[in-house]
């Protein structure tokens, strides 16, 4: 009885594919309304990507991007300086 029941259940990476479809739908058709703040990104915690962004607070989706801070070349070996 249990293995009938066990063929019906879907495996994690069936469920991941399902989800990140209705993810990518979701995202696909929302109006983009109303977005966040501008907020650091981080590809890890405690590590930033250096850029900050804005999301979409109904599903998430990156909306705008844009780097946390300009820098300019002072110097022939490579310094910066933020501006």
């Amino acid at each position: 009885m249990e293995k009938a029941k066990m063929k019906n259940i879907e495996n994690i990476d069936q469920m991941r594919k399902r989800h990140k479809q209705e993810i990518e739908i979701l995202q696909k058709n929302c109006r983009h309304e109303k977005l966040s703040d501008w907020i650091e990104e981080y590809w890890a915690i405690a590590h930033s990507t250096g850029n900050i962004v804005r999301v979409c607070k109904f599903c998430s989706k990156v909306i705008e991007k844009k780097a946390k801070y300009e820098y300019r070349i002072i110097d022939d070996i490579g310094r910066f300086i933020q501006i």
